[in-house]
């Protein structure tokens, strides 16, 4: 991991400390995929719990966003790879892991 990507992957860890202590943060060097992300459990409209994973490919990030992955799966956007289907514009200078656990959390809300 290059020093531009460690302080950013610092500060994310940083914020989702602050925001989602309940979020663990996970990194992953692999011959197959190199992702790092966090998971945590969210609950959903009815109070069932849903484990969430954020993650993103360390050779990717912050240029693509994280994806979100939600099991089990509720709801009817889903992409092929598992993650959960989101249109939304990624800024890469200024939106976060956090700001996609929301996303997920307010998913679940709706769907959950």
């Amino acid at each position: 991991m290059d020093r531009v990507l460690q302080v950013r992957w610092s500060a994310e860890v940083s914020l989702m400390r602050n925001t989602f202590p309940a979020f663990e943060p996970v990194i992953r060097n692999g011959l197959v995929s190199d992702h790092m992300g966090f998971q945590g459990s969210l609950p959903g409209k009815g109070g069932k719990l849903y484990e969430v994973t954020i993650k993103a490919k360390i050779s990717g990030y912050p240029v693509q966003a994280p994806r979100i992955y939600i099991s089990p799966r509720v709801g009817p956007n889903w992409c092929l790879d598992g993650a959960l289907c989101i249109n939304r514009p990624w800024r890469p200078n200024q939106d976060t892991f956090a700001q996609q656990v929301l996303y997920a959390a307010h998913y679940l809300q709706q769907h959950g």
